[in-house]
């Protein structure tokens, strides 16, 4: 599986193997965490496009929006009130209508149904012959195909862009104004393309990921209960935060993911670094330490702590499995280089489990650590590891370029302990 993005903030054009543990190491600012970013705008975008998020916006859109507009066009265009009263009553039958097919649209009949329903507003001439009918009319089929979820998804794209990126995910670099991003899978023979201009969203394909998980900072614990704060609650801020933080808070859905033997070994593992368990009990996450009969709550818990039970609590939850992806921002932050063994230690498994993940990284141990353990763990053929440098990814053979970049300031501390012997 490859994503390519072209123009895409500091990516001018780059292609990225997505298949297993995809490594992206590099110096601030060189365009590392614009692909997680893009990459979480991207699957979650066409995941929310595929489920209830949609459904919902398109019956509203239908019902709420295209009938009452057709009831507001007679009610302005006709003369006798008992005429327009006739009319309404009649939309409104029909309006119910399309209400219970909508209902049931995973059904084969569906289209079939909503089609004929809509055909009866064209059997009366005086719905059928008002001004803009044929308009709505139209709205009113292209509401069912493909093309209006398309349409759908890419504006939910740009959307989120302009969240993750405030509204900056142009590139500087150039005066390129059209924006692609794409993830093809060979094997399915799926490809989902998206593209932006100042004046138009695209979106083809179908989601290739049920969903995603970006995480950059265990932070995301002391800013659950402002977040979930009422006066937020209907506040737009960082899409990413926004998704984990209801991720965090939800209560476990999917009990045959968490129930799988490999998840439970993973999950005991994280039990056994952090020595205890995390909890979500009545939307308080709670840390229970071995031997402590008192729990704590998350918020005081180590940093290091709150790290692994971010992805402890989020297996709990069922959002981390084979069918998504994790984003994780630079993980090693926080954390001692012992426990960036561990933390590498605990990527490697989940890869094995099948979850694909990205990881960006500056930290010599990590990225050292990621490539040891995938050779013990024999899934070396299933890790790439790339270098970003100003905006350009590169594939690497080996970790010799990105050691010996990322390596350059222990270089200029030697060079200034020589010259403060001399």
């Amino acid at each position: 599986m490859e994503l390519t993005l072209k123009n895409v903030a500091m990516i001018t054009n780059a292609t990225i193997k997505i298949d297993g543990l995809t490594v992206i190491a590099g110096e601030n600012d060189t365009g590392k965490s614009t692909i997680g970013k893009a990459l979480f705008c991207a699957i979650k975008s066409s995941a929310i496009s595929d489920g209830k998020f949609f459904y919902r916006n398109r019956d509203r859109y239908i019902l709420d929006k295209l009938f009452n507009n057709l009831k507001n066009i007679i009610s302005i265009s006709s003369k006798n009130p008992l005429e327009y009263a006739k009319e309404a009553q009649k939309i409104n039958e029909i309006k119910q209508e399309v209400a219970n097919i909508l209902k049931h649209s995973h059904k084969k009949d569906f289209k079939n149904r909503y089609l004929n329903a809509i055909n009866k507003l064209k059997s009366d001439e005086n719905i059928k012959n008002i001004s803009l009918f044929d308009d709505i009319y139209n709205l009113l089929q292209e509401a069912i195909e493909d093309s209006f979820k398309h349409k759908f998804t890419a504006n939910n794209f740009r959307t989120i862009m302009e969240y993750a990126f405030s509204n900056d995910y142009y590139p500087h670099s150039n005066n390129s104004k059209t924006l692609e991003l794409i993830i093809s899978d060979n094997i399915k023979n799926n490809r989902v393309k998206f593209k932006l201009t100042p004046q138009d969203s695209t979106f083809i394909g179908s989601k290739i990921f049920d969903d995603v998980v970006y995480i950059d900072t265990p932070v995301i614990f002391q800013l659950i209960k402002l977040l979930n704060d009422t006066a937020l609650a209907d506040k737009e801020y960082m899409p990413t935060i926004k998704d984990l933080k209801s991720k965090l808070l939800d209560l476990p859905k999917k009990r045959e993911i968490w129930e799988q033997i490999e998840i439970q070994k993973i999950a005991n593992y994280i039990q056994e670094v952090i020595g205890g368990d995390i909890n979500n009990i009545s939307s308080e996450i709670i840390y229970n330490k071995i031997g402590d009969s008192q729990p704590i709550k998350i918020e005081n818990t180590a940093t290091g702590v709150k790290s692994f039970g971010l992805i402890l609590l989020l297996l709990k939850q069922g959002y981390i499995n084979s069918k998504m992806v994790l984003i994780l921002d630079e993980p090693e932050v926080h954390l001692h280089p012992k426990w960036q063994l561990k933390m590498a230690k605990l990527i490697i498994m989940l890869v094995k489990s099948g979850v694909t993940i990205i990881v960006n990284s500056h930290s010599p141990y990590m990225i050292e650590a990621l490539k040891r353990y995938s050779e013990i763990e024999n899934i070396a053929n299933k890790t790439n590891f790339y270098l970003a440098e100003e905006g350009e990814i590169e594939l690497q053979d080996t970790l010799e370029r990105i050691f010996e970049k990322l390596a350059k300031p222990m270089n200029q501390l030697r060079e200034l302990k020589w010259k403060s012997l001399k």
